[in-house]
């Protein structure tokens, strides 16, 4: 069983403003093992960012604790937690060569016979033999993995980084996720890592922490948050996803049952988050329930018509190669999405065709309706 390297308990943090106090953080409460890379995913000003903050001491919260590696860091300097921050623009000392930027931690510790640390933490992040240039003659990928050596060098219990892509290319961006993954995933070093971009956090966390609004919405693993969304939000945010709001017609617990715009019904799974009370909040018979399908769980088909079909018109028919991206228009106005695989016998509809479209109730779900 692995060890604990953090745990987050009611963390949470006001800041004063000029009519009262806001709340970034509201009782945040996390677990996360040695080993293992974190993503804190949100828009901004969700909390993620001032979370870190607080993890690495740059922030006191107003209440909760916070231990690394079962020690109470809640309030204990920055320098004291043995942490590594990397930066979302580097801070490397643009005066300094690359071996000085790396080995100024270490040289501010005190440390002697640093040389080879040096070297190896270049050797790491893919630097041979660049000791000797400056900041200004690196590219910005380059950059990038000084500030990651200049890190791992102090040997940290947590990395934490902050948006530390966002100044790169596109290309670049994806080649450094890449890199970084690779590179936590060989030292075993525990890394919390925040970002606003949802393909870095799919792609490189063992877990997500999705953020609103100061609030975890959700924990859990890539596959996890995108086949089960937790709340309307997080369905809406990881991902493209459509939001049909229908009536109920019954409830069961596990299963429930709308009226579709042309009369029918369907039925489906729903998620009743843990926080709400179905008997009260949500999934009332007569109410509205919102359902939520990706666009690529939609297969479009040629009208039907009738109460056993969902039906719609062609708003927008584009072939992008590996599929063929749909915008349809239901009865009551309402837009929806569907992405439909490309085959060598598909039929493709036109803008302003009549269509049916089909979902499968095993990718379909329910979730509480948003409140206004």
């Amino acid at each position: 069983m692995k060890k604990l390297a953090l745990n987050l308990e009611n963390v949470t943090k006001t800041f004063k403003k000029d009519d009262g106090y806001i709340t970034a953080v509201d009782r945040v409460n996390l677990q996360v093992e040695e080993g293992e890379m974190v993503t804190f995913l949100g828009p901004s000003g969700c909390g993620k960012t001032t979370t870190l903050r607080m993890v690495a001491g740059f922030e006191l919260p107003t209440s909760g604790a916070i231990t690394i590696r079962g020690l109470d860091m809640t309030n204990t300097p920055v320098n004291k937690r043995k942490i590594g921050f990397v930066f979302q623009n580097y801070a490397l000392f643009p005066h300094m060569s690359v071996y000085n930027n790396v080995a100024y931690g270490l040289k501010s510790r005190g440390e002697k016979d640093i040389r080879d640390k040096v070297k190896d933490a270049l050797l790491l992040v893919g630097l041979k033999n660049t000791e000797n240039r400056f900041p200004s003659q690196l590219s910005g990928g380059e950059q990038q993995r000084v500030a990651l050596a200049r890190v791992i060098v102090m040997e940290p219990n947590l990395l934490l980084m902050d948006e530390p892509l966002s100044n790169l290319d596109a290309k670049l961006r994806i080649h450094m996720r890449t890199e970084i993954r690779k590179l936590q995933k060989k030292l075993g070093i525990t890394c919390l890592y925040v970002t606003h971009d949802q393909s870095e956090a799919l792609s490189m966390a063992d877990r997500i922490v999705v953020m609103n609004k100061g609030k975890v919405e959700q924990v859990g693993t890539a596959f996890e948050i995108y086949s089960n969304p937790q709340s309307l939000f997080v369905a809406d945010f990881i991902g493209q996803a459509n939001i049909m709001h229908l009536k109920v017609t019954s409830f069961t617990g596990e299963n429930l049952e709308v009226n579709t715009h042309n009369g029918g019904v369907f039925g489906a799974r729903c998620i009743v988050p843990d926080h709400i009370d179905p008997s009260v909040e949500s999934y009332q018979v007569g109410k509205d329930a919102a359902l939520v399908i990706r666009p690529e769980s939609i297969n479009v088909v040629p009208y039907k018509g009738g109460e056993e079909s969902f039906n719609a018109t062609v708003t927008s028919s584009i072939f992008v190669g590996s599929h063929v991206e749909y915008e349809l228009t239901l009865p009551n106005g309402e837009m929806i999405k569907a992405f439909v695989p490309y085959t060598n016998t598909m039929q493709i509809f036109n803008e302003d065709q009549q269509v049916s479209f089909v979902i499968d109730p095993v990718n379909a779900l329910f979730l509480p309706r948003k409140k206004k």
